[in-house]
């Protein structure tokens, strides 16, 4: 299943071409975690564990960086994802917000670490 955009069609409103593409996505995801229901089974006690050992924000960091290598998503989202939180930050600087800016910061350097890893395992995996 490709996730390219649909082309729209003459009576289309602008936003149908989202929407489509978050449907496609969303069954794609689905379909993956039915298709191999033993590694979410994995992510989840992997997200436990580290959830009870620090805390909420760096095991759905790691759940979301295992479950991008697990299932072999398209790692695009992964980059766009650090672009708008580079956009936030800057806006909250602008805003004079520090900690807000501190944590989208982090944040989106956490997404850009995971985006390389799954660029590099994935770059790695699909050589012969």
């Amino acid at each position: 299943m490709s996730l390219r955009p649909t082309p729209l069609l003459k009576n289309q409103r602008w936003y149908a071409r989202p929407v489509a593409s978050m449907r496609t996505l969303r069954e794609k995801v689905k379909n993956d975690i039915m298709a191999k229901p033993s590694a979410g089974f994995l992510l989840l006690g992997y997200f436990l564990l580290i959830w009870y050992v620090f805390s909420i924000v760096p095991a759905l960091l790691l759940l979301v960086g295992l479950a991008f290598l697990v299932y072999r998503w398209e790692v695009r989202v992964l980059i766009v994802t650090t672009g708008i939180l580079l956009l936030a930050m800057a806006l909250l600087a602008l805003f004079d917000q520090i900690e807000w800016t501190r944590s989208m910061a982090m944040y989106a350097f956490f997404f850009l670490i995971i985006w390389l890893v799954s660029r590099l395992f994935l770059f790695s995996s699909d050589d012969p």
